[in-house]
């Protein structure tokens, strides 16, 4: 997949000022990991799940990694499941 360079711009949680933003362009958009990684999961791609994760672990902070794609996909991953 390729990531362009248009901005983008999300509430980092993590920081002492809540009214702060962070500015991250697409190569560092939580939401293309997650993404990548729920259509991985959909068609039980295992190697392009890892990848993916791989991927976005070095692109964005920990804590945005565990808050904006680990957490939501487990989140989904069980309600997928339940239903």
């Amino acid at each position: 997949m390729l990531l362009s360079t248009v901005g983008y711009t999300i509430v980092n949680s993590f920081n002492t000022n809540e009214n702060e933003e962070q500015t991250y362009d697409d190569s560092e958009n939580p939401e293309i990991y997650y993404k990548e990684c729920m259509e991985a999961i959909q068609t039980m791609d295992a190697m392009r799940f890892e990848n993916t994760l791989n991927q976005a672990s070095v692109s964005v902070s920990q804590p945005i990694l565990i808050e904006k794609i680990i957490i939501p996909i487990l989140e989904e991953t069980g309600n997928l499941w339940r239903n």
